[in-house]
């Protein structure tokens, strides 16, 4: 661990602050632009000298990492700065799922109209969809979470398993990207949720009992709809940046395809 680098790093966050951005006090004067080392360390939950001793690169002063987290929470540092601390400190960065969704996220769901396409978390459930999702696999915001999530609706929801040709093929991929999924999130509560709803499934069984392991990779998936008849449909994931979140999108695979989506959602 290299003491000094990260104390550097955590002073110049500090003296740089926008003040005006935390709860503290904005009425009396400040002698130097950005947050003091005792408002730092009171927003941390720690001590104002065991504070110091990190930020001035002591030897010895090695914190640990749930210190570390209150210290990138207090300095609302991005996940590229959390990233650069917990490797600096030599442990394994915490995942942290961004719960809003970036404006940039709508535009392309709005772009990407008629064709099918959302955003997830990095749980696999759906934070937001565009019209074209929407009416071609009938989804509604309004429900909760687990039924939000896209590897419980491509097992739990009937009009996947009646109309996407190749159910079984698709289920059993993303039951590998789950598994992938869990490996990296052991303690996640969601995840365990999702995995005690789909455990009876003898489809989703089998495929969790293969220990396949995979990432998102390129689909390409034929969707019977009424009242347009089969979608030829080429599914892709985006990863967006600085985000644990991803973009699917399902273009049209055939220009039949394109003018049946165009007929479909308006």
């Amino acid at each position: 661990m290299n003491e000094k680098v990260l104390g550097h790093f955590f002073r110049y966050r500090r003296k740089n602050a926008n003040v005006e951005q935390f709860p503290v006090s904005q009425n009396r004067k400040r002698r130097t632009s950005g947050l003091t080392r005792e408002e730092v360390a009171a927003l941390a939950h720690v001590s104002t000298d065991w504070y110091t001793r990190i930020e001035q690169g002591r030897t010895g002063a090695a914190p640990s990492a749930e210190v570390l987290e209150s210290l990138c929470t207090a300095l609302k540092l991005d996940q590229s700065e959390i990233n650069y601390v917990f490797n600096l400190a030599g442990f394994v960065p915490p995942a942290r799922p961004i719960m809003e969704v970036n404006q940039s996220i709508f535009d392309w769901l709005n772009v990407l109209d008629p064709h099918p396409a959302f955003a997830i978390d990095r749980n696999m459930t759906i934070i937001a969809a565009n019209q074209g999702y929407e009416q071609v696999y009938h989804y509604s915001s309004e429900v909760p979470p687990l039924k939000r999530n896209w590897i419980y609706r491509v097992f739990q929801e009937e009009y996947y398993r009646e109309n996407l040709i190749s159910w079984e093929h698709y289920a059993v991929y993303l039951t590998s990207v789950f598994r992938q999924l869990c490996g990296q999130n052991a303690d996640s509560p969601f995840l365990l949720s999702i995995f005690q709803a789909l455990k009876s499934d003898p489809i989703f069984l089998d495929a969790w009992n293969q220990l396949s392991v995979c990432d998102f990779e390129e689909q390409r998936i034929i969707l019977n709809t009424v009242p347009v008849g089969d979608l030829y449909l080429v599914e892709s994931v985006m990863k967006v940046p600085s985000a644990e979140q991803y973009l699917v999108m399902q273009n049209a695979g055939d220009a039949v395809t394109e003018r049946k989506l165009r007929l479909l959602v308006r």
